[in-house]
């Protein structure tokens, strides 16, 4: 993995950095630790040999800084290696390190997620938007009935569970990756299987629990 490197007082690109979860902070590694270690040590070094004493206006001031630099290294790194190379490219230009795809879900940030996009379907507007395609198909032949229904209806579902992907750091893209995820907790939690199952329903076509 690449550390982003400190370079001191640089001009970044504004990111709101998201709270990690512990899947994600494991990425930030012992190794990289001991780097951010090893330039602050030599930064220390260069205090006590006076070098940047006028750069500081107090031994606390250093300090303050010092921890900033680190701080925002470890989370550059963490940005970059939490996100696709298309929304890396977008949010920051640090374009170079591979990325370590999609996040891992635990079973809570699961059971979150899932109610969070279950309660987003029910809203007015996507609710009317979901009940106006399955309208819209209704009139079709069985033989096609089914095939539009999905065709529609997954775009759609993607689109309104966008804004909860990105609060989990998805993309909208990762759907069926998060779907994917979701499901693996069904064994070990009855009301995760519950769900998702409406979810998939809802996918094929059939609103009746999730809308319910």
């Amino acid at each position: 993995m690449e550390i982003v490197k400190i370079k001191g007082e640089t001009v970044a690109k504004q990111i709101v950095f998201p709270e990690w979860t512990a899947e994600q902070l494991a990425l930030w590694t012992e190794k990289d630790e001991a780097s951010c270690q090893k330039w602050r040590d030599t930064k220390v070094k260069s205090w006590d040999d006076g070098k940047l004493r006028d750069a500081h206006a107090s031994k606390e001031a250093f300090d303050e800084w010092l921890e900033k630099q680190c701080l925002t290294a470890k989370n550059k790194s963490l940005w970059k290696r939490t996100r696709k190379k298309e929304d890396t490219d977008k949010s920051g230009g640090y374009a170079k390190a591979e990325p370590a795809g999609p996040p891992q879900l635990t079973k809570e940030s699961a059971r979150s997620l899932l109610t969070k996009a279950l309660d987003t379907f029910k809203q007015p507007a996507n609710k009317e938007k979901l009940l106006g395609i399955l309208e819209e198909c209704k009139d079709l032949e069985p033989s096609q009935a089914g095939m539009q229904k999905m065709m529609k209806l997954m775009p759609a579902v993607s689109s309104m569970m966008e804004g909860t992907l990105k609060e989990f750091g998805f993309s909208a893209n990762d759907l069926m990756s998060v779907v994917m995820q979701i499901q693996a907790f069904s064994a070990s939690d009855p009301s995760i299987a519950t769900d998702i199952g409406k979810l998939m329903k809802a996918v094929q076509g059939d609103l009746s629990d999730l809308l319910e």
